[in-house]
């Protein structure tokens, strides 16, 4: 296993959430589905199989594939970042949360589900664009 594999592989500080209840195309069925803890880590899952098929796969994404890897890993560190620093990686109940922070703002919430409801679709589509056959992806 390389460096950057088990490094991906790892799990975010405090990350408690797990995925059991996704269903074969990784939607969310439980009333969880409004987390932002949840929508993080599936984020986070997604952009990594993402990383991993453009660095594994270069007959499939040779053309796209070499220019946006040190992109792709620069903005999986960003996103990591900002997990950790909003602590969008707490669990929706800790006291901590992004979830809890965000309790009494709907407003804002719904800013911030979208922005990751949408990043979630922008790697899928990005998946897709790459050929990439991979649940982690979709």
């Amino acid at each position: 296993m390389s460096d950057l594999q088990s490094h991906l592989e790892s799990p975010p500080p405090y990350a408690a959430v797990d995925d059991d209840d996704d269903d074969e195309q990784g939607n969310i069925q439980s009333q969880d589905a409004n987390s932002a803890c949840r929508l993080f880590l599936k984020s986070l899952r997604r952009y990594k199989a993402l990383l991993l098929a453009l660095e594994e796969q270069p007959l499939r994404s040779a053309s796209i594939g070499i220019m946006l890897v040190p992109e792709v890993k620069e903005d999986l560190s960003r996103l990591r970042i900002w997990g950790e620093q909003t602590h969008a990686v707490f669990p929706q109940n800790s006291r901590r949360s992004l979830d809890e922070r965000l309790r009494g703002d709907e407003g804002t919430k719904e800013i911030v589900l979208r922005f990751l409801r949408r990043l979630n679709d922008y790697i899928g589509k990005g998946c897709v664009k790459i050929h990439i056959a991979t649940p982690n992806c979709y």
